[in-house]
């Protein structure tokens, strides 16, 4: 996984059509060197299991995921999923087949959804992942997984503590997302995120860092920039409410001002162009 640029809660063909040429706008690509888009499609357990039915402009519905067949070569695609923290280990696994392999679904086999963020996702015992992710007998062992750990994991523990507490996932997780505002526009500390930062690099030089919490496009470059200072290498950055409307509406004036903004000051920090270049498995 390289690092990217961010944008979650789309929910329309509309709308990722309008977020892949605005990174192609801005010179974000699926290749190269530089960073890449990641559009956002979010959906919880109990929505796929038909217990929540709201209408929400933030969550796509289980049947509308075949927004992710268009085409979108400078684009990628990840499910925002929220496991329900009381159900069993069996839920989770058939709500990712659901997602990725299920009737009318071709997401994971097309290459259209490769890449699956877990909210709160240390409510996933380390062992179901490992099954998942198992070469020869899981179910989806190309899946790219970005693991999230909320804000409450940040302030309730110690950098050596959340290490531990990684350490038996790390084999099956491609990016660690510390996020102090779950969606909620919350800013985050960047000063605050530098212990954890220097820990999490020491340990898990592999893993791609990513960052969210309250992010928008007027503080985009200025928070990229402090970020920068805290890194040993490029990290990534996603943003949700910073880019919605007074009704909660994504708002692609302000995707489109924030993926400029990060694009120019991810540029700046790193001296390298961010080149697009379609990439033949994304969907």
């Amino acid at each position: 996984m390289k690092p990217y640029i961010g944008i979650a809660g789309v929910t329309t063909r509309q709308q990722a059509k309008a977020i892949t040429g605005q990174f192609y706008s801005n010179a974000v690509g699926a290749g190269g060197n530089g960073h890449y888009g990641l559009m956002g499609y979010c959906l919880t357990s109990e929505m796929i299991n038909g217990h929540d039915d709201r209408v929400d402009p933030r969550y796509i519905k289980l049947d509308d995921l075949n927004v992710l067949y268009f085409k979108q070569p400078f684009g990628r695609n990840a499910i925002h999923y929220s496991p329900h923290p009381e159900a069993p280990d069996d839920y989770f696994t058939s709500d990712l087949y659901s997602i990725f392999m299920g009737k009318g679904s071709e997401i994971y086999k097309s290459g259209a959804g490769m890449v699956l963020q877990i909210n709160r996702a240390f409510n996933v015992s380390p062992d179901l992942l490992a099954n998942i992710k198992d070469a020869e007998e899981g179910m989806l062992p190309a899946l790219e997984i970005i693991f999230q750990v909320g804000p409450e994991r940040i302030t309730d523990m110690t950098p050596g503590e959340l290490v531990a507490r990684l350490d038996p996932y790390s084999k099956n997780i491609s990016a660690i997302l510390l996020d102090s505002s779950f969606g909620t526009g919350r800013k985050m500390n960047v000063q605050s995120f530098a212990p954890y930062i220097k820990a999490l690099e020491k340990v898990f030089p592999d893993k791609i860092l990513v960052f969210a919490g309250g992010l928008n496009p007027e503080n985009a470059a200025a928070q990229v920039s402090a970020l920068g200072q805290l890194t040993t290498r490029p990290f990534s950055i996603d943003v949700e409410s910073g880019v919605r409307n007074e009704g909660d509406e994504l708002d692609l004036y302000k995707t489109e001002a924030f993926i400029q903004r990060a694009a120019e000051e991810f540029e700046r920090l790193y001296h390298s162009p961010i080149v697009s270049v379609p990439h033949s498995t994304l969907g």
